[in-house]
């Protein structure tokens, strides 16, 4: 089969119908990124899928990201905070799940996320977590029987969480309680 390229010689015809107009060779430039030939669009592999996934619906309580972070008081206490953002309406919640610092337990992160979220919001559509201990057991537990569906992000990707990641390391928050300790 021959190979030919379409805009180089559809370029070639323009520069020799009319070549001291240079106005209308530029229009023409612009005018060949339209043309395509029909022979080789048929030929023409299909392009691949995008790698990313399509952007969720952005309403209240229909995507939320939930993560775990700790801070340290004035004094230098470790406070392990289960932080919730919700992807549709930016709204934050933040409660501390442990004094002691550390991986929180999977029924601490249950009872906080029962209190702070579901009895006021109710059960979300979907829910972004990493792939922490502290989101199995009890925690999958209270979300399967609502019916949330739980995504995970990889393993090294924390830019995944997205929102609930710099939710999590907010100097909002922050400085919040740095303020109320003193």
């Amino acid at each position: 089969m021959t190979y030919y390229d379409y805009d180089w010689a559809f370029l070639c015809v323009l520069h020799a119908t009319d070549s001291t107009n240079v106005w209308r060779r530029a229009e023409g430039h612009q005018a060949l990124k339209h043309f395509r030939c029909p022979a080789c669009e048929e030929r023409k592999k299909p392009a691949p899928r995008p790698a990313t996934r399509p952007p969720s619906d952005y309403r209240f309580n229909v995507e939320i990201a939930v993560d775990c972070f700790e801070i340290r008081d004035v004094e230098g206490s470790r406070f392990t905070t289960l932080s919730i953002v919700d992807m549709g309406a930016l709204d934050h919640v933040a409660e501390i799940v442990s004094d002691k610092g550390g991986a929180p337990s999977s029924r601490a992160c249950a009872d906080v996320f029962r209190r702070v979220w579901l009895n006021w919001a109710g059960p979300p559509k979907s829910i972004i977590v990493d792939r922490g201990l502290h989101n199995r057991g009890c925690f999958s537990e209270l979300l399967t029987y609502h019916g949330v569906q739980m995504r995970f992000i990889g393993v090294e990707a924390h830019h995944q969480l997205g929102r609930g990641e710099q939710g999590a390391s907010s100097n909002i928050f922050c400085n919040m309680l740095w303020k109320q300790g003193n």
